[in-house]
């Protein structure tokens, strides 16, 4: 219930006549979340593609559903609200002046995750959280090997042989103009993706604020992305609180300012 409606420990005892203490629940949703954020489970439920066959699978979706060829994912970070930490305050305190964490994911064409970090402070840019991933090591050494993959990403990254960002200030009708055009349709799958993930489990709403350590809170965002993609099969409805809540998540979502376009 913590992890669904987003509700507090305290009350999350006390409601849905459970009967639980305080104390009982916290041990419950610690004893869960270490639980998925085991080295096996996050494995298991968070894949990104290594294979030459995974990549393939993926790009094939990609290009069936919006013609898009070579994609392996689209990239970017989603603010989720905490309480100030103690400690290093300021590199939790985000541009919408709230404190969060700046969880950098990456998903499919089907609203899969293939790839979390909720281990930077909302002050962190996506391009600082990006340069600082593992995945983009895979990126730039399958682009050394010759293959024709990449990611999809929004100005505030810098454009590479295997990110592929909007090109700002197109001309009209331009090639590039239809490149930006499609690059936009397709990236923004990742947006959906982040509307799913949330509307499933409201804990990570920016403004149910989680009141907990970030390291903890993180650990929360790994847990509820296990479960996004465990059910991912499954269709769920929105109902109409859901949906005014996602809408409120949207305006405090930080806008951060674009990368200048680099070519490479």
């Amino acid at each position: 219930m913590i992890f669904a409606h987003g509700s507090y420990q305290r009350l999350s005892g006390t409601s849905y006549d459970l009967g639980l203490s305080q104390t009982t629940v916290s041990d419950c949703l610690n004893e869960v979340t270490e639980a998925m954020n085991s080295p096996d489970i996050l494995r298991k439920y968070i894949k990104f593609p290594t294979s030459q066959e995974q990549r393939e699978v993926v790009s094939g979706k990609f290009m069936e559903k919006f013609g898009f060829p070579g994609v392996l994912g689209c990239v970017d970070g989603t603010h989720m609200s905490i309480i100030r930490p103690r400690e290093s305050e300021e590199a939790y305190f985000n541009r919408k002046q709230y404190h969060s964490l700046n969880a950098m994911m990456i998903c499919d064409a089907d609203l899969q995750i293939l790839h979390v970090d909720a281990s930077f402070g909302g002050a962190s840019h996506d391009s600082h959280i990006w340069n600082s991933s593992p995945v983009r090591a895979l990126m730039e050494g399958l682009h050394e090997d010759g293959e024709a993959f990449w990611l999809l990403g929004d100005s505030g990254y810098a454009q590479r042989p295997w990110m592929l960002t909007p090109i700002l200030n197109a001309a009209p009708n331009s090639a590039e103009e239809n490149y930006t055009r499609m690059q936009i349709k397709t990236r923004n799958v990742i947006e959906r993706c982040f509307g799913v993930l949330k509307g499933r489990w409201r804990c990570l709403l920016a403004h149910r604020t989680m009141h907990y350590h970030p390291v903890k809170a993180g650990k929360m965002v790994n847990a509820c992305v296990v479960l996004h993609n465990f059910i991912n099969d499954h269709r769920v409805q929105f109902d109409q609180e859901t949906r005014e809540e996602l809408a409120r998540d949207r305006v405090r979502q930080p806008v951060l300012e674009p990368a200048r376009l680099v070519h490479t």
